[in-house]
């Protein structure tokens, strides 16, 4: 039962001189409208709307841009977290003022830098960068990524470029009132809520009028991916899968393709990803530890998988619910029903009316499991440096590029296996002819 209460929002002046952190006293009486877009990959962007029937607010110094706010909604006792908020242009249409206000993100995204790094990882580039920007210690996180880049060159503003290095990474970054983000998206994260599908729209449930809206797009009937790599310790083939496959209950974990079991079992979360499968793709890489193919197999399943499902849901007013998020939907068809990921959430507020319009995607998070030969998986077993057998290694490596001398003293491109923290050479593995033809045409 949706329970009936006025909405509030709070916006406070940073830097402020006056009482009260400078909240504008005049925001509860004069907001007509009020909208905030959550957004997964894009800047946060709010726009608030006044009544300006005496024009004061034409000079109101606090409403010019480049003053900076930090933005807050919900009901008194279920408010929504801080955001920081930068005023980017506002406009007057009759007696109505709107003030546009864009993610503190927008602050890094000024003008073109023109730089280079070298022999680091993009997350060691992404902290430097944030660093700048006096992003440090609790207000900093950033999740180490794996390949190390023997150049990593800059040419865009450093919000673009930032993106540019989470979407290599398949990572999200973002800067909300807490300090600056570049992490991989929490694959083990639980719903944050189950929506049912009642069939009509009395009020008396959370989903509104008119519904969900699914698009689905059949055209490719791909539903389990495989990869294949080579692994640099052992030059042996490794194999990742993900998706429904013949083996055991254990080998096999997916995501909801298709008709599934259990539809909408907030307790049953693997019952919930299950689907049937229709064809699989095989994608070679070439050069790739275990744990590259691992990340490469969830990346493109997950994608396939998002292309294939979307939906726009409306829903009652929820001050807690983001993007970024999960999400669950029950008692609508078979195919549709189940888990799916927020890519942005627009909260509406008007007096005494408050609603959020979801757009999501079809939540593709499965275990990568590795492809087991002759019952033992002996073939994608990872061995000692020095050739032993057995489980995988638990000493760090680094890889990174770097050239040496050939037989008749041309210079060639390897890869240098190192141990972490040291400079000793472990082991070192050739360059493909397409990455060689890359590296000497620099």
């Amino acid at each position: 039962m949706v329970k009936w209460r006025t909405p509030v929002v709070s916006l406070s002046l940073v830097n402020s001189d006056e009482g009260d952190d400078g909240l504008l006293d005049f925001a509860q009486d004069r907001l007509t409208s009020f909208v905030f877009r959550d957004r997964e990959s894009k800047i946060d962007v709010c726009e608030v709307t006044f009544s300006n029937y005496d024009k004061k607010l034409l000079d109101e110094p606090r409403l010019k841009a480049g003053q900076e706010f930090l933005v807050q909604w919900g009901y008194p006792d279920n408010m929504s977290r801080i955001y920081s908020m930068i005023v980017k242009k506002s406009h007057e249409s009759g007696t109505n003022f709107t003030v546009k206000m864009k993610g503190k993100a927008v602050s890094l995204d000024k003008g073109r830098n023109h730089r280079q790094w070298q022999g680091m990882r993009d997350s060691d580039v992404a902290m430097e960068i944030l660093r700048e920007h006096n992003y440090d210690g609790l207000t900093l996180d950033v999740v180490q990524t794996e390949v190390v880049y023997p150049t990593i060159t800059q040419s865009t503003s450093d919000a673009r470029f930032i993106q540019k290095l989470s979407k290599r990474n398949r990572f999200r970054w973002w800067i909300d009132a807490s300090g600056a983000h570049f992490r991989p998206r929490k694959n083990d994260a639980t719903p944050y809520k189950w929506y049912t599908y009642r069939g009509h729209f009395d009020g008396d449930g959370e989903i509104l009028s008119p519904g969900p809206n699914i698009e689905t797009n059949f055209a490719s009937d791909i539903a389990r991916i495989k990869i294949k790599g080579i692994d640099p310790y052992t030059l042996e083939e490794v194999i990742a899968e993900q998706g429904i496959a013949g083996g055991t209950a254990e080998e096999n974990y997916a995501v909801s393709l298709g008709e599934e079991q259990e539809i909408g079992d907030p307790d049953n979360l693997e019952s919930n990803r299950q689907g049937n499968v229709t064809r699989t793709e095989e994608i070679n890489i070439g050069l790739a530890t275990q744990s590259e193919v691992n990340a490469k197999a969830e990346a493109v399943y997950r994608e396939v998988s998002e292309r294939r499902y979307k939906m726009s849901l409306p829903v009652d007013g929820d001050p807690q619910l983001g993007a970024k998020t999960l999400i669950g939907l029950r008692n609508y068809s078979e195919s549709s029903s189940g888990l799916y990921y927020v890519k942005e959430v627009e909260h509406q507020i008007q007096p005494g009316r408050y609603r959020c319009d979801c757009k999501t995607v079809r939540d593709a998070t499965g275990r990568t499991y590795l492809k087991k030969k002759f019952g033992v998986g002996k073939k994608n077993q990872s061995k000692d440096p020095g050739g032993s057998s057995g489980p995988p290694s638990t000493k760090k490596l680094e890889r990174t590029l770097t050239t040496r001398k050939g037989p008749n003293g041309e210079t060639e491109w390897v890869y240098a296996f190192v141990k972490e923290g040291t400079n000793q050479v472990v082991k070192t593995a050739e360059v493909s002819e397409k990455q060689k033809a890359q590296l000497d045409g620099r």
